[in-house]
């Protein structure tokens, strides 16, 4: 293991917040579906042909092309509308955009502005995974924001 850390880069070991080995304790709150509440904001126009895993969702207009290219604004004040709506109701935020993994731009600024209107934690799906799936990466934000409460301590 410390082969591994010594070949970090210095820089990115600076940004790290928290460092959380609970598998088990993880594991068993997917299993047993007993993560908390999480809102689920998805950028992008692009039909869902999957169930959600929260009835916590909102669809906003805006996203990116294969390029990276914006291909339609993004409508912030609709992510305004919900976070202050279901702020009350979970957790944490789980945002994924399309093509995310091509310009997280949108996603970063969804996180940026929920956090500053409700003060709770975002996770983005191209933090995760740089996977191009974005039902899959929608969910393993929403998994991951679940966790939240129960692996970050608090002195």
């Amino acid at each position: 293991m410390p082969k591994v850390i010594d070949s970090l880069n210095p820089e990115y070991l600076k940004n790290i917040k928290l460092v959380s080995v609970s598998t088990t304790l993880s594991t068993n709150t997917i299993l047993e579906g007993t993560g908390f509440p999480v809102a689920l904001i998805l950028i992008g126009d692009h039909p869902l042909e999957k169930e959600l895993p929260t009835s916590h969702v909102i669809i906003v207009r805006g996203g990116h092309d294969h390029n990276g290219e914006e291909n339609t604004p993004l409508d912030l004040e609709a992510v305004e509308n919900f976070a202050l709506r279901v702020k009350d109701k979970v957790s944490a935020f789980a945002i994924s955009s399309y093509f995310s993994t091509r310009n997280p731009e949108h996603e970063l600024k969804v996180k940026d502005r929920v956090l500053e209107l409700t003060g709770l934690p975002a996770v983005c799906g191209h933090e995760l995974s740089q996977e191009l799936g974005a039902y899959e990466r929608a969910v393993t934000a929403f998994l991951n924001a679940q966790l939240i409460p129960i692996t970050v301590y608090s002195p």
